[in-house]
């Protein structure tokens, strides 16, 4: 309102579908999130809720520590209480180790997670102050992926997902990719990729499903 009388303003704005630009903050937060969950432990001791939501936020982000890159490791169809046990047997471990070179490294660890103003690169110091490289562990957009034996594992998909197996450069492969061109980039990881798509799991093979309908196709990205 001015002077008494109603005045409207209105702005038009375009929204891109995607906006890729910001994908890495997902992952920068989680990473910070981690730093933090680890130093509440380190001061006031184990916390069964820290320690699972270390590992959730380790396997869903892919953000690796020295306290979880056996995560990289496992089989995917190990129950997510094993993952929490080990995590919390190497946090116990390590908490024991108050003073020393080990307690410096576990603390310029933690600072680095916490305090990183880009996504922190899959690296640790060890106790004995050597850099460690987790090998075996990628992203793409806002997913994390993890090299099981060969094949890149979507680090969200769960055994209970029904998995359609594709075979690589088949008419069904680049049907997938034309449906939705963000698979591209899960698929470009290797030969053989595991990745979610909607509800179910797709299975990039060397043998495997050579075309779909297009019913197929709309049950799939429904």
């Amino acid at each position: 309102m001015t002077d008494g009388e109603r005045r409207d303003f209105t702005y038009k704005g375009n929204f891109p579908k995607r906006d890729e630009k910001y994908n890495f903050i997902p992952r920068l937060w989680a990473s910070r999130k981690i730093g933090y969950l680890i130093e509440e432990i380190r001061s006031h001791g184990e916390n069964k809720e820290l320690v699972d939501e270390i590992v959730r936020l380790s396997k869903k982000y892919g953000v690796m520590t020295e306290y979880t890159s056996f995560l990289v490791e496992v089989d995917e169809r190990v129950a997510m209480r094993d993952l929490q046990l080990e995590a919390k047997e190497n946090l116990s471990r390590a908490a024991a180790s108050q003073t020393g070179g080990w307690a410096v490294n576990q603390s310029s660890n933690m600072r680095s997670l916490q305090k990183s103003a880009q996504v922190p690169a899959s690296t640790y110091y060890d106790a004995q102050g050597k850099q460690r490289k987790i090998t075996g562990v990628a992203q793409r957009r806002e997913r994390a992926f993890f090299n099981k034996r060969g094949n890149w594992v979507d680090t969200e998909f769960s055994k209970d997902r029904k998995v359609i197996e594709v075979k690589r450069f088949s008419r069904a492969y680049f049907q997938l990719m034309e449906r939705d061109d963000t698979l591209g980039e899960y698929i470009s990881l290797g030969e053989r990729v595991l990745f979610n798509v909607g509800d179910i799991a797709v299975q990039i093979e060397d043998e495997g499903k050579e075309e779909f309908s297009e019913e197929e196709l709309n049950k799939i990205f429904q």
